[in-house]
């Protein structure tokens, strides 16, 4: 019984660390959860990460290109006003 003490001991551990947010939205982006792969690219509309953006608009999913070509708009329209000013 001594040995299987120890060895419960020994399996008992902490949880995980949590994943950088970096890491965890690209590891979204290749789910094939929709929810997920959405949050992902809100983060990356978020984070101006325009070359993500444009990688998603070949997703298979078409709603997701969708989103993808709607976000890199928005973000054309935001370069677009910042020119102007300057």
């Amino acid at each position: 019984m001594n040995n299987w003490a120890k060895a419960k001991k020994l399996a008992k551990t902490s949880k995980p660390k949590p994943l950088d947010p970096a890491v965890q939205h690209h590891e979204w982006f290749y789910s094939e959860k929709r929810e997920e792969v959405l949050k992902a690219l809100e983060y990356y509309n978020k984070h101006n990460v325009v070359f993500m953006l444009e990688k998603a608009l070949k997703h298979k999913d078409p709603v997701m290109a969708a989103k993808a070509k709607e976000y890199l708009d928005g973000l054309g329209r935001v370069r677009n006003n910042a020119e102007k000013v300057k």
